[in-house]
């Protein structure tokens, strides 16, 4: 069915495939792009083919331009041609992209064919504050239909010059392009010294190749904020394998990358959880101060990517160091506080089910820290124990009077209990109170679409009955969710549905990975 799974969540920390991986195949999408094409090509083939090549080359610029695939997808009569672009998870991540394209060429004619050669130069930049840069020599062959040239064969880079979008072939004009970029490979492949090397080369004392970073994304800083938060990434890598304590300068470069550019969410989620590690081996005077920032950092990503992993557990367990925090000082079970507060600083090196037994009985949570009971729940919950969970959601309810927070977590023990009706019930009362509650909406939409019919119909018109009041970003994915849950399943009707309607709204994973599975079925049919 091509709505199951259709809202699965993707977490990413960093890419899965390598960002050389991905350039030499000729993979790439955009938002923002600008085109610049020159080339040669003979008068013969100029006067046969200009205007429909104009025309394909404008729809080409379109398709890299959309967040979507469908857009590439219509370029050819056999959609199965570009079955490995839309496998690529990086269409999961995409913000925005600028591309130049140039040298481009008509190679030969072969049974009326043109084999079309060009050069594309691409700069993505990704939701977490990531990008990559490349470029690629492709090659596509395209056939004359009706006043139209359609894809019959993309070949993706040319035979011979594959190496072009490896940056260390990278001429030496963007000697400081290419340094960047292979350290942050390096740090991809967990390669600590080859990352320092690359990255003494950025920061030298004499000649640092910072300055002279060009800058391809129009009013912001993204490439010198990355230099600085891929120095302090590759540190706490380093940091992690020999031991040792956090220093400033680590703090420093992820403050500067932040400030350069405030949507590098990494650097945000790097940033807190550093803080959170800093207060556990400091004094205790600035916790407070650090554990704000921390908060405010993970307050933004839950505005921009609330997908990004762990942040959401991350907010949970700060904002429970906060309020028993803020409880020290009193005379009460203050020994007990001290051992809690110790356990939470150095939660994110422990295993949940481990974490909850040394918190200790649910009882003696409500009585010297009801603060940490939504923490301690959610442990419970990630640790698959509902008994537990009960016992302190129970205890939790009862503190928290009435708080969004405890029928979500309910919502989410009946999810373990597979109650998936008592699921849906408390997701759509949370709703009811506050569609901006994203996790809520997600979950009530998923089980809904893995429901029968009826139950996703009446799901579907619960949601629209809220859709005004609904985040932007919710808003235009649920309604694609509508649409492909009301038209034909079939792929052709599918991949209309996208392009003419949702082109320019970026695909939850799992309605891309749906497609894929519609791609790959069609490629073996057609074999």
């Amino acid at each position: 069915m091509l709505c199951e799974g259709v809202t699965s969540i993707v977490r990413i920390i960093m890419m899965r495939y390598s960002i050389e991986d991905w350039l030499w195949r000729g993979l790439f999408s955009g938002i923002a792009v600008l085109l610049l094409i020159v080339g040669t090509m003979s008068s013969a083939s100029a006067r046969t083919f200009g205007p429909a090549m104009d025309r394909f080359l404008q729809d080409y610029k379109k398709a890299w331009e959309s967040p979507s695939p469908a857009r590439l997808l219509r370029l050819s009569d056999d959609p199965g041609i570009f079955l490995d672009l839309v496998a690529l998870d990086r269409w999961d991540y995409l913000a925005s992209s600028k591309v130049i394209i140039s040298d481009v060429q008509y190679e030969t004619h072969i049974r009326n064919e043109l084999v079309l050669n060009l050069t594309r130069q691409q700069h993505d930049l990704f939701l977490q504050g990531t990008f990559s840069s490349g470029q690629v020599h492709e090659r596509l062959v395209l056939r004359p239909s009706r006043g139209t040239l359609r894809v019959v064969e993309y070949r993706g880079a040319r035979s011979g010059v594959r190496q072009s979008a490896v940056a260390k072939t990278w001429a030496s004009k963007r000697a400081a392009e290419r340094t960047l970029m292979q350290a942050m490979n390096a740090l991809v492949r967990h390669d600590v010294t080859s990352c320092q090397e690359k990255l003494a080369q950025t920061f030298a004392r004499v000649n640092p190749q910072l300055e002279s970073l060009p800058e391809p994304f129009d009013g912001k800083n993204v490439v010198k904020a990355n230099a600085y938060y891929v120095r302090a990434a590759c540190r706490t890598l380093k940091r992690q394998e020999d031991g040792g304590d956090i220093t400033e300068s680590d703090l420093t470069d992820l403050g500067t990358a932040i400030t350069l550019y405030p949507n590098h969410l990494l650097a945000r989620l790097l940033r807190a959880r550093l803080l959170m590690e800093q207060s556990r081996t400091t004094d205790t005077s600035g916790t407070v101060q650090r554990l704000m920032l921390a908060k405010s950092d993970l307050e933004v990503i839950a505005k921009r990517y609330p997908e990004l992993e762990d942040a959401a557990s991350l907010t949970t367990l700060v904002e429970a160091v906060l309020a028993l925090s803020a409880k020290q000082s009193l005379p009460d079970h203050q020994r007990e506080r001290t051992r809690l507060l110790g356990l939470l600083f150095n939660a994110q090196n422990e295993i949940a089910g481990e974490l909850l037994t040394k918190l200790g009985e649910p009882a003696a949570l409500r009585r010297v820290a009801p603060e940490i009971l939504a923490y301690a729940s959610e442990l419970a919950i990630a640790d698959e124990n509902p008994a537990k969970a009960k016992e302190l959601l129970y205890l939790y309810g009862a503190h928290c009077d009435g708080c969004l927070g405890d029928p979500y977590l309910r919502a989410r023990l009946a999810e373990l209990e597979a109650d998936t009706v008592s699921a849906m019930t408390l997701y759509s009362d949370i709703i009811g109170s506050d569609p901006s509650y994203r996790d809520a909406v997600w979950r009530y939409t998923k089980i809904a679409l893995e429901r029968s019919d009826e139950v996703r119909k009446d799901a579907l018109r619960r949601l629209a009955s809220v859709s005004s009041r609904l985040p932007r970003y919710e808003r235009r994915v649920l309604g694609l969710i509508v649409a492909l849950a009301t038209h034909s399943r079939k792929l052709p009707a599918l991949i209309d549905v996208l392009a003419e309607r949702f082109a320019d709204v970026p695909l939850p994973p799992g309605v891309r990975l749906t497609l894929v599975g519609g791609l790959q079925r069609h490629a073996l049919k057609t074999r």
